[in-house]
């Protein structure tokens, strides 16, 4: 019955390198695992991720990433619920939100340098866009040389929030070394271009 016989689970030979079997043999051994096991849990979840239309990266690195929101004190919420209170707030406290926003993207942007100094800061912020900003649809960052212009896209985003959003995105790239040359903003839309500071230049 060729076409009905289940695949087989006899133990095959796989080769592997050294350097990634050594490393599979201590975390077996310290999760208390035999090698065998650990193995074919390995291959299980890549299997899950693979038909999940994901890649391996990709799923680490959106865990490394929204752990790193929670690290930082994110909060999920309704967006409805934070549009309603920035729209009851920004009349009587524009300045007030626009400089809180700003200063939090300068803390993040410190922290992505402290968190990730070993890798790219500008890359690991469009990582960041495009896995943990749940109401953008469209996250373009192109770099070229010492600059970097930023295109998002968030259509049901209110002008309030845009702005603000616009303001935390400065406050990160100043931090990371960036000043601002143009900022064109508006509802669900954000444009920003940055240029790379040159040490004693104002």
């Amino acid at each position: 019955m060729a076409g009905g016989r289940l695949p087989s689970k006899e133990k095959k030979l796989v080769a592997v390198r050294g350097d990634l079997l050594t490393r599979v043999i201590e975390i077996s051994n310290r999760e208390g695992k035999t090698v065998y096991g650990m193995t074919n849990e390995i291959f299980d979840q890549a299997i899950r991720v693979h038909d999940l239309g994901l890649t391996l990266p990709e799923v680490v690195d959106a865990y490394a990433l929204l752990k790193m929101e929670r690290e930082t004190g994110a909060v999920i919420t309704s967006s409805d619920i934070l549009s309603y209170l920035i729209g009851k707030l920004y009349p009587k406290e524009k300045q007030a939100l626009r400089e809180l926003w700003r200063s939090s993207g300068q803390w993040y942007g410190k922290y992505l340098l402290a968190k990730f100094h070993d890798q790219d800061p500008v890359e690991m912020l469009r990582r960041r866009l495009v896995t943990c900003a749940w109401d953008v649809t469209d996250v373009n960052l192109v770099r070229n040389v010492d600059q970097v212009k930023l295109r998002i896209v968030a259509p049901y985003l209110p002008v309030e929030n845009t702005e603000l959003f616009s303001e935390h995105l400065e406050g990160i790239m100043q931090s990371l070394g960036y000043t601002l040359e143009k900022n064109d903003t508006m509802r669900g839309i954000i444009l920003l271009e940055f240029s790379k500071k040159v040490e004693g230049k104002t």
